[in-house]
Order: C-alpha cells, then structure tokens, then sequence
C-alpha cells in the first residue's frame, strides 16, 4: 500500500527549499545562481516573508532598485517586527532616497 505524504508537516515543503537553497547560494556570493530560486518560492509561498529579503537583495544585485523596493516592503508587509525588519527598513529608505520616491 502506497502512503501518501504530501502535506505532512515533517517534510520539507517546495517553497522553503527554494528559499534555503537561495539563502545559501547568496551566502556563497552566487546571488545569479540564487536568483530564480528567490523567484520561486516566493511564487510557490508569497507569504514566505525571508523569501523577500533574498529577493530584494538579488535585484539590488541586477541593479533592479524598484523592484528590490517591492520586495523589501513586501517582507515589512508580512513581518514588521521580524528578525530582519530594522536593516530591511534602513535598506528601504536608502532605496527611497536614491529613486527619489520616499512614501
């Protein structure tokens, strides 16, 4: 008899290992090879709030301002008292300040 796992909450959901992975690829300064898998997850979890940190930082990287910004208020959006929120928060308003758009 086959057993169905899918859904168990001791199995890594898709979402999250794309997002581990990205994390790891950033930490190995990989952030092209980290990029779609940033991409991902947020497309597979949109409420993955670290998910958008990676992202942001990746599009900094592509020299994506506006879209980095997105990303940034999206994660204060999800979680404005999270781990990341005050560096995410500065990140913003330098953003801001180079697009000149602060709001």
């Amino acid at each position: 008899m086959s057993r169905n796992f899918r859904g168990s909450s001791w199995l890594p959901q898709p979402a999250t290992g794309h997002y581990e992975l990205a994390r790891a690829l950033w930490g190995q300064n990989r952030w092209q090879d980290a990029a779609p898998h940033a991409r991902k997850a947020v497309g597979l979890q949109p409420a993955l709030a670290p998910a958008y940190v990676v992202l942001g930082n990746v599009m900094l990287r592509e020299r994506n301002a506006p879209g980095a910004l997105k990303a940034f208020k999206e994660y204060l959006r999800l979680e404005p008292k999270g781990a990341m929120a005050a560096p995410v928060r500065d990140m913003v308003i330098k953003i801001e300040k180079a697009l000149g758009s602060p709001k």
